[in-house]
C-alpha cells in the first residue's frame, strides 16, 4: 500500500472492515480499500494531523488539527 509521502501518524479501520484512513506528515488524508489495498480517495489538509477515528457507526470520520477537532459526515 503505497500513497502517502511522510510518516504515517494514525490509521482507522471501518467498522465494516472493508476500508481504513490514513493520516501523515505529508498533511494528507486518505481512504483505503483494504480488499484491493489501493488508495480510494486522497485530501489534502492544511496542517499534518495526529489522529484519525471512525465513529462507531461508520457514517462520519474526525481526526485533529492543532486547535480542533474536525468532524466530517459521509452523507453530507
Amino acid at each position: 500500500m503505497k500513497g502517502h509521502k511522510g510518516a504515517i501518524h494514525a490509521i482507522a479501520i471501518h467498522p465494516s472492515g472493508r476500508a481504513a484512513l490514513s493520516v501523515a506528515a505529508d498533511s494528507k488524508l486518505m481512504l483505503w480499500n483494504l480488499t484491493t489495498g489501493k488508495c480510494n480517495y486522497t485530501s489534502a489538509l492544511a496542517e499534518p494531523s495526529r489522529m484519525v477515528a471512525w465513529v462507531l457507526d461508520g457514517e462520519a470520520y474526525l481526526y485533529d488539527t492543532r486547535r480542533a477537532l474536525v468532524l466530517y459526515a459521509l452523507r453530507s
